[in-house]
C-alpha cells in the first residue's frame, strides 16, 4: 500500500510538471505569433542610388534599407544593360534579376553595378516578399540617368595688348631773372649861395644955403653909386671865381 502511494504521488508530479511545461510552451509561442504579427503590419523599403548621373561604363552603388518584418526576400530587377558586381549580403541572380534572403536583423542590402554605354533614363524595380507571400514595392530612387560628360571647352586666352607708353613730359627749368643792381645816383652838392652885400644907402645931402651947386651933389651920388655897385660886382667874381674875399689863396706865392 505504501509503495503504491508512492507511485501514484511521483506520477501526479510528473503530469503536473508536462502541465506547466506545455503552458509554458504555449504562451511563448503565443507571443512569438503576436510579435510576428505586429512587425509585419508595417513592412517597408526604401532605395537609395549614387550617383544620380553617370557616365557611359561607369560605376554606380544602390542601398535599400528594409524594415518591418521577421523574414522576406527581397527582389530587385535591373535596367537593360546594366552589369552587376558585388553585394552585402549574398545574393542569388538570375539574369537581369536579383533576389536577397533577409531576417529582421539584416535590414540593410548594398550592390554596385555598372552602366551600359548607352545615355538615357534607365529604371530600377523591386518588391520586398514576405512569409505570407504578400508583397511591398521598393520605394525611394527609381531611376538613374546614364550621360556623357562634355570634354571641357578651351576658352581663347585673350593676348595681352602693349599700353602705349607716356612719353616723359620735360619741365622747362626755369632761368634766373637778373636782378638789375641799382647804380648810385649823384647826390649834387648844393652851391653855397651869395648873399649879396646891402648897398648903404647914402643919406641925402642937404645943402646949405650958400653951399655948392646942385649938380656936384648929384655926381657925389652917382659917383658913390658906381662905387657900391663896382665893389658888389667885384665881390660876386671872387665868389664865383671861390677866391676869399680879402687876402689870397693858399699856397700862391707873392710872386717874388
Amino acid at each position: 500500500m505504501t509503495k503504491a502511494m508512492e507511485t501514484k504521488a511521483l506520477f501526479r508530479r510528473i503530469l503536473a510538471f508536462v502541465a506547466v511545461a506545455a503552458a509554458v510552451a504555449a504562451v511563448g509561442m503565443l507571443s512569438l505569433s503576436a510579435l510576428s504579427v505586429q512587425a509585419q503590419q508595417n513592412p517597408s523599403a526604401t532605395r537609395q542610388i549614387s550617383p544620380a548621373t553617370v557616365a557611359p561604363g561607369g560605376t554606380l552603388t544602390v542601398t535599400i534599407t528594409a524594415s518591418g518584418f521577421t523574414f522576406a526576400r527581397l527582389v530587385e530587377t535591373l535596367p537593360p544593360g546594366f552589369e552587376y558586381l558585388s553585394s552585402t549580403p549574398e545574393v542569388l541572380q538570375d539574369s537581369e534579376r536579383l533576389t536577397f534572403a533577409l531576417l529582421s536583423s539584416d535590414n540593410r542590402i548594398t550592390y554596385t553595378v555598372r552602366a551600359p554605354q548607352t545615355a538615357g533614363v534607365y529604371t530600377f524595380s523591386g518588391f520586398l516578399l514576405r512569409e505570407d507571400q504578400s508583397n511591398v514595392n521598393v520605394g525611394g530612387d527609381l531611376s538613374v540617368t546614364v550621360r556623357a560628360t562634355p570634354e571641357p571647352t578651351m576658352e581663347p586666352t585673350a593676348e595681352p595688348t602693349m599700353e602705349p607708353m607716356a612719353e616723359p613730359t620735360v619741365t622747362p627749368t626755369p632761368r634766373p631773372t637778373a636782378t638789375p643792381t641799382p647804380r648810385p645816383t649823384a647826390t649834387p652838392t648844393p652851391r653855397p649861395t651869395a648873399t649879396p652885400t646891402p648897398i648903404p644907402i647914402v643919406p641925402p645931402v642937404v645943402l646949405e644955403e650958400g653951399g655948392p651947386p646942385g649938380w656936384v651933389s648929384v655926381l657925389i651920388v652917382l659917383g658913390l653909386i658906381a662905387a657900391v655897385v663896382a665893389g658888389g660886382f667885384a665881390i660876386g667874381m671872387r665868389q664865383r671865381s671861390g677866391r676869399p674875399l680879402f687876402g689870397r689863396r693858399r699856397g700862391e706865392g707873392t710872386g717874388s
